[in-house]
């Protein structure tokens, strides 16, 4: 098990309740204006997937929970 699922079942454990956990790794991020737009997409939406860890060339051309259901599936 990974530490991304670590910590997310152990923070559901702590507050009694399905937690969302987005992990985008934005090494590769040349356009904070776009991680700007990402962040509040998400933060926004109500999207639904438990644990993703995405890169950034997953999420420049749409939005995390798009590139999280891409990903789930």
């Amino acid at each position: 098990m990974s530490a991304l699922n670590r910590t997310h079942a152990s923070l559901e454990r702590d507050v009694a309740r399905d937690v969302e956990f987005t992990a985008v790794n934005v090494t590769d991020c040349a356009n904070p204006e776009m991680l700007a737009t990402r962040l509040l997409e998400v933060s926004r939406s109500t999207v639904t997937h438990g644990v993703v860890v995405l890169g950034w060339d997953e999420v420049i051309g749409q939005p995390v929970g798009s590139a999280a259901r891409r990903a789930l599936s």
